[in-house]
């Protein structure tokens, strides 16, 4: 099993609220998180990447899946949340 530093995690939601307590707790475990949200990148948090997407717009979660794909090559998925 890959050890935390090489294990990605997709966050939704990730600027605000519940999705960015999430993503400053899993970033304090040493995991990668690729966040996911509307609206710009949290603040005061690194992530491996950001992408702006409103998941309720097909379309742009087509796009979405298509950054994802070189995103991806940062580590293995190792948990999306949602």
């Amino acid at each position: 099993m890959p050890s935390t530093a090489e294990r990605l995690v997709i966050v939704t939601g990730a600027s605000s609220g519940i999705g960015l307590a999430l993503v400053r707790r899993l970033r304090k475990a040493g995991l990668a998180v690729v966040s996911i949200d509307r609206d710009g990148p949290p603040t005061d948090v690194d992530v491996a990447a950001h992408h702006r997407c409103d998941l309720a717009d097909p379309a742009a979660v087509t796009d979405l899946v298509e950054q994802l794909d070189t995103t991806l090559d940062l580590g293995s998925v190792a948990a999306v949340a949602n």
